[in-house]
């Protein structure tokens, strides 16, 4: 930034040394007496002394080449500030979205669920080009207040009186608009609030588009989407109405300003009418420089909306904490237990002053099946949350078989709506992985270990078929299958089920129950079930119930120990 403005500062001042020497000029072209041209140019009169110092005449041809001269150069500057300023302003663009991303990567999982998704969406995409768009106005605002700087200093050297005069007429006709400025900065944060809204909205109703479109809610949901349509078009409107009396109120006023000055020094104070003319050719460049700057200033204005919501927002990030690496004096620690892929050693969960899980004790083993049951509200989801380190307990200790983020990478988690790409097949598997023989190679045998053969052949597109949002083309049973088989290419160790067969038909249940038990053995598979008769073969069930552990081993062994889990099993009449 610093080498931006220095050589706008060069540009100013290349400038004023080319607009000078049109006073030489003119004297040369409409003058033929042999006086010193630089007796009436006042203290600019050094830079003719200057030429005249190491023998250069003033003739028109030189006046003429000094002038080209001095333009040429303030050209070359003129291009490399442009061409660092779209340099650094894509630095800044990109320095920006990356941390942004990097911030909501390392959020912590309870703390991104506070959050506003449509305001998350919003600051992601659009904020963050306004925000872009409110750094460019506001390093050209720099950039006009250097110029500006340099045309006002040059004129109160070529005439002080004059250049007095005129920047106190500027300063008070400054306070004019200052007003308008404050309601532009008023609406822009309002704008901003509205666009984020608008953005959740919008999110809901893709989300939520079969439910609102079967039930006709869409057409009552619709109204509500108009209605923030209006209101983000009646804030623009505003700010339009505002811009333009902006425009449209700063150029007479300062010309008013102008004019009036010369006046005041010609017909009252006697002023020079040659360092008038010169004075007023540097404060026409100022008068650019500052209109250029209002205009530019007023622009920033429009988006500080988004400024400031991005700078709330990038608190709200750091405020919700990061995932920090495990080490020995956290909650998650590294074990040392190779047979072991998880042990929860007096681990206890409280979220808003809810007790969540209390004092749990478990070990679980690498490579065996654990089922969770338990009623609703038992804390199985939570316990599995605590696994993944997605949140940390509020006392005990968890310990991993590995460092945080490579356990992590090992861990395979399919819900009861499992992710679903808009994309291919073949990506949503793969991840998007380049298409190498090694690759499609992996790909056929987890399609193959996940049952997806005969739906990807009946298929005319094959794997390149493209599954819509939240893969809205095919079944639930499909969708499971596809999420499995990704989980299987990325070769992981530990594969959780959160309820992941409680939303399909019994047929399609059993059949990716087979395709379950096959991988037993295989791979550690965490169990959140549901239906007692998925879990028949895991190696131990584990049974909740408010939040404490009431039960523990196989499913027989429940089945004749426990008289909570007969019942249960009795109300599913297995």
């Amino acid at each position: 930034m610093i080498l931006i403005l220095v050589m706008s500062t060069f540009v100013g001042i290349l400038d004023v040394f080319g607009l000078t020497m049109f006073y030489p000029l003119l004297t040369l072209v409409l003058d033929t007496s042999t006086n010193d041209p630089a007796e009436n140019m006042g203290n600019m009169g050094f830079i003719i002394h200057g030429f005249q110092a190491v023998g250069l005449p003033l003739t028109l041809v030189s006046v003429v080449v000094i002038m080209l001269t001095f333009f040429g150069i303030k050209g070359i500057f003129k291009f490399f500030e442009g061409y660092f300023r779209v340099i650094y302003q894509q630095y800044f663009m990109r320095k920006n979205r990356t941390r942004l991303v990097h911030l909501l990567n390392e959020l912590k999982y309870e703390s991104f669920l506070k959050m506003d998704s449509g305001k998350v969406q919003n600051t992601l995409t659009g904020e963050v080009i306004r925000v872009n768009q409110a750094f460019n106005s506001y390093m050209l605002v720099l950039q006009q207040t250097i110029m500006l700087l340099v045309y006002v200093i040059f004129a109160f050297i070529a005439n002080t009186q004059f250049a007095f005069f005129l920047v106190t007429g500027a300063i008070l006709s400054n306070f004019l608009v200052s007003r308008i400025y404050k309601r532009i900065k008023k609406w822009s944060i309002k704008l901003t609030d509205m666009n984020s809204q608008y953005h959740g909205l919008i999110s809901q109703e893709v989300s939520n588009f079969k439910y609102l479109k079967a039930t006709g809610i869409i057409r009552q949901y619709s109204r509500k989407l108009i209605h923030g349509i209006q209101d983000i078009e009646t804030s623009n409107r505003k700010m339009g109405m505002l811009y333009s009396i902006v425009q449209a109120v700063r150029e007479p006023i300062l010309l008013f300003v102008l004019f009036a000055v010369i006046l005041l020094e010609l017909l009252i104070l006697n002023g020079s009418a040659e360092l008038i003319l010169l004075s007023i050719l540097f404060f026409y460049r100022a008068l650019i420089s500052a209109m250029r700057m209002q205009l530019d200033w007023t622009s920033y204005l429009q988006l500080s909306g988004s400024v400031e919501n991005h700078k709330n927002f990038e608190k709200e990030l750091e405020s919700g904490g990061q995932d920090l690496p495990v080490s020995n004096k956290m909650t998650i620690q590294q074990s040392s237990d190779s047979h072991l892929i998880v042990q929860f050693e007096n681990v206890s969960l409280t979220l808003s002053d809810k007790k969540i899980l209390n004092n749990i004790n478990l070990a679980i083993p690498i490579r065996q099946t654990i089922a969770f049951v338990g009623p609703s509200g038992a804390g199985k989801t939570s316990l599995l949350n605590l696994v993944c380190g997605l949140i940390q307990p509020t006392s005990g200790t968890i310990k991993i078989s590995k460092d945080l983020n490579a356990f992590r990478n090992q861990i395979g988690y399919i819900t009861q709506e499992p992710v679903i790409f808009s994309d291919t097949i073949y990506n949503n598997v793969t991840l998007w992985a380049e298409k190498t023989p090694e690759n499609l190679a992996r790909f056929a045998n987890v399609v193959n270990k996940a049952d997806l053969n005969e739906f990807i052949n009946q298929i005319s597109t094959g794997s390149d078929t493209i599954l819509g949002t939240d893969g809205m083309n095919i079944s639930g049973g499909q969708k499971q299958r596809i999420a499995i088989a990704r989980e299987l290419f990325r070769d992981i160790e530990i594969l959780i089920m959160d309820e992941a067969t409680s939303s399909l038909d019994s047929e399609t249940e059993r059949s990716i129950q087979r395709q379950i038990e096959r991988l037993q053995g295989e791979y550690t598979i965490l169990i959140v079930a549901h239906r007692l008769s998925t879990i028949k073969h895991a190696d131990q069930v584990i049974m909740l119930q408010n939040g404490e552990i009431i039960g523990q081993g196989t499913f027989d062994e429940l089945s004749e120990n426990s008289k909570d889990f007969r019942t249960m099993i009795k109300m599913q009449q297995l």
